[in-house]
Order: C-alpha cells, then structure tokens, then sequence
C-alpha cells in the first residue's frame, strides 16, 4: 500500500510539474501575442490542461485527498471545468483585457493542484487537502461557465442565423409574388395552358387561385394538357398535374407514359449511384406522383413505371420511389 501511494504520489508529481512549468512560462509577464491573436493557441494549451486534470485525477485515485473528507465524485466531477478553465486561461493572460484573470486561473489551479496531490506533507493534511480541493472546484466552475456561455452563445448564433434566413426568405417571397403578380397582368385574356401553367405554384396567393381557376374554365384542360405533355413544358406541369388537376386523368395515360419514358431515358445518364443520387429527390418525385394520378384515375402506367423501377432501383436515397414506381407498374399489369 505505501509503495502504491508513493508510486502515485511520484506520477501525480511529475505530471505536474511537466505540465504546471509551461502554463507558468505561458503567463509569465511580458508575453504578448502578435498581431493575428493566439491563433493555435489550444493546440499547445489544451494538453498541458490535460496533464494538470490527470495529475489530480492520479491524485485523488490513489487516496491522496482523502484527508479532506470529502467524496472523491467531487473532484471526479471537476476535472472536465479544470480542462477547459486551463486550456483558456493562459490564452487569456496574453491579452490586455483578460491578463488578471487568465494569470489568477492558472495560479490558483497549479497551487490547488498540488495540495490536492502534496496536502499530506502539511500538518494532517486535512487543510491542505481542503484548500487544495475548493481552489481545483473554483477554477472548473469558471471552466464549466465557460462552456455555458460558449453553448449560450452558439444557441445564440444559431437563432441568428435562422432569422436570417426565414428573413431572407420572406424578402425572396415577396420579391416574387410582386414579379409574378406583373407578369399575370400581361397575359392575354384567355391565355394558353402552357402560359397558365407556370402561375400554378404562384407566391402571390390571389395569382395562384385565379390561375387555376382559370385552368378549370378552359374549353377542354385535357385536350390542352394532352398537348402539353409533348413539348419542353410538360415537367413544369408535373406538380400541378399530381396535386390538383381539375379533371379525370385516364385519358392521358398515353402522353403521359410516353414523356415519363423519355425521361427515364434522359436521367439515366444523370443518376450515378456512385455519388449522391438522393439529392434528386425532389425533382425525380414529381415524376412518380404524376404516374400516381393518373393510375389512381384507372390509367395505364405500366411500361413507364417498369421504366423508372429499373431507372431507380439500388440508388440510395431513392429507394422509395423506386418501390413506388415498381407497386405501380404491378398494379396497372393487374388492371390490365
């Protein structure tokens, strides 16, 4: 048992030592930083901390604290703070502001230290090991504030940074909804789909509903939307055509399949599975809806859902429109 104590007394002591002399030099007087600021600063800070945090640790591990009566948690739970308060402390004593501070933190964590680890050479030890304690629990309780405030402040950051984007989005909104409301006055009277369809999503809200409405009266919106289907509109229509087309979709299974078809074709040589295929998920996904309109209207879809089954399977990220598109292409075979 003595021989342990004094093994751990000689470790806990050399650690301190290796540690407590170059956080000395770190605040001695006259140390500044240049011009850029303590850039790196942690990387040379950060382990001799680390050191000093083992060196009470060992301490306390091997009943040298004892003599305090307190549990031994407690410094346990210190040890954390300690790192952090001495890994900033000597950063802040290169600075005019912080100097008193940073210099108080790391003398008062060295000495606190090293009656935690030598408090039995004074008296019964009972004093030292006390004083020795409450210095190490003061110095991580400014370690533990300083964590507070760095996460306090994060929080803070990332409330801004939030605000500033739903302000940005705001901005970008009615900077649309102000374009497009222009752009629907200088429609003719009675506009084509094609010229509808691009006001469908509309920002302004009053230009949205008057579009559609306007799709409804058209003298015949699947005619158009059969025509529609054939020339470089037809993706744009996509959306709309799944979430809201005012009429029985059956009919245009035909032009339907035979632009999903070509596109199947045409992303094939976009989609590497050997990169990031899911991030087209929201262009691809349209695409599979509007087959789902239609074959909820009793379309057939069968020959382009096979198509894009075979287009997404074993790309990650698309997985579940790969198995939408192959319930689909089931479904219409069992139809048929």
């Amino acid at each position: 048992m003595l021989a342990a104590a004094a093994l751990t007394t000689v470790l806990a002591n050399l650690a301190l030592v290796l540690a407590g002399l170059p956080l000395l030099l770190l605040i001695a007087p006259g140390r500044r930083t240049g011009p850029e600021g303590p850039v790196g600063a942690h990387m040379v800070t950060a382990p001799l901390a680390l050191a000093v945090a083992f060196a009470v640790g060992l301490g306390v591990a091997g009943g040298l604290w004892d003599a305090a009566g307190w549990p031994r948690f407690v410094l346990y739970a210190a040890l954390p703070g300690l790192g952090v308060a001495l890994t900033v402390a000597p950063i802040l004593s290169a600075g005019r502001r912080g100097r008193r501070l940073g210099v108080a933190a790391v003398l008062v964590a060295l000495v606190g230290a090293g009656l935690v680890v030598d408090g039995a050479w004074f008296g019964d030890g009972r004093l030292a090991a006390w004083l020795g304690g409450t210095a190490v629990l003061a110095v991580a309780a400014g370690g533990y504030g300083l964590l507070l405030a760095w996460w306090n402040q994060a929080l803070a950051n990332q409330a801004r940074v939030i605000e500033a984007e739903v302000a940005r989005q705001q901005r970008f909104e009615s900077e649309q909804q102000q374009f497009q409301r222009a752009e629907w006055a200088k429609l003719p009277p009675s506009p084509e789909l094609w010229q509808l369809i691009q006001f469908t999503h509309s920002f302004a809200p009053e230009v949205r509903a008057e579009c559609r409405e306007k799709i409804a009266r058209l003298p015949d919106p699947n005619a158009a939307m059969r025509e529609l289907l054939g020339t470089g509109w037809a993706e744009h229509a996509l959306s709309y055509f799944a979430e809201a087309w005012p009429l029985p979709s059956a009919t245009l299974a035909e032009p339907l399949s035979r632009f999903l078809l070509a596109e199947a074709r045409r992303w094939r040589s976009v989609l590497d599975p050997r990169g990031n295929p899911g991030s087209w998920y929201a262009n691809l996904a349209k695409h599979i809806a509007a087959a789902d309109r239609v074959a909820a209207d009793g379309g057939d879809v069968r020959a382009a859902m096979a198509a894009w089954g075979e287009l997404l399977r074993g790309k990650p990220g698309l997985e579940g429109l790969a198995a939408r598109a192959q319930q689909l292409a089931r479904a219409a075979t069992v139809r048929a």
